[in-house]
């Protein structure tokens, strides 16, 4: 979980004493909840799982959560707001036909091999100190979803395009 209004959250729930707190992003956050027994899971979304209300992603909870952390604090949403650094969120879309896509994922996942932090079906994350990034194909679709988040990123991207043939 990178998006900082949700890491505040997490931060003050996870404060407490022995309370497990999911804070990366994953496919199968809510199972991962159930099996670790985690108060918080979020994958970034601006969403999360809050196991004593609900195992399903909930918006509204993540609203309510940052409400009672202002009323805490005391401080307006605005100065909550000031205090986040503007992430740097980089999307791209590759358009491949549908038998080059997994040949073009198992290239990528050669060249990231040492860096890949979570293999999924249809992709993977790389995780990196400062950011992440996410590599995976489209269920609908005959394309490849890059999002990612850091500096490097658009290099990862401008390299990523350089592998279609």
């Amino acid at each position: 979980m990178r998006h900082a209004g949700q890491q505040s959250v997490v931060d003050e729930e996870g404060a407490m004493p022995v309370v497990p707190v999911i804070t990366h992003r994953q496919p199968d956050v809510v199972q991962m909840v159930k099996d670790i027994k985690a108060k918080i899971g979020g994958e970034g979304s601006g969403s999360i799982v809050y196991s004593p209300f609900s195992y399903g992603f909930d918006s509204f909870i993540f609203i309510k959560k940052v409400v009672q952390y202002l009323r805490k604090n005391q401080c307006k949403i605005s100065d909550l707001a000031h205090s986040f650094t503007t992430p740097e969120i980089h999307k791209e879309t590759i358009f491949l036909k549908p038998n080059k896509i997994y040949t073009f994922l198992e290239r990528v996942r050669d060249i990231y091999s040492k860096e890949i932090s979570q293999k999924l079906k249809d992709g993977f994350y790389i995780d990196r100190d400062d950011e992440w990034l996410c590599v995976r194909a489209s269920a609908t679709v005959s394309m490849i979803r890059i999002v990612g988040e850091g500096k490097k990123i658009r290099e990862d991207i401008a390299r990523m395009k350089d592998l279609v043939e």
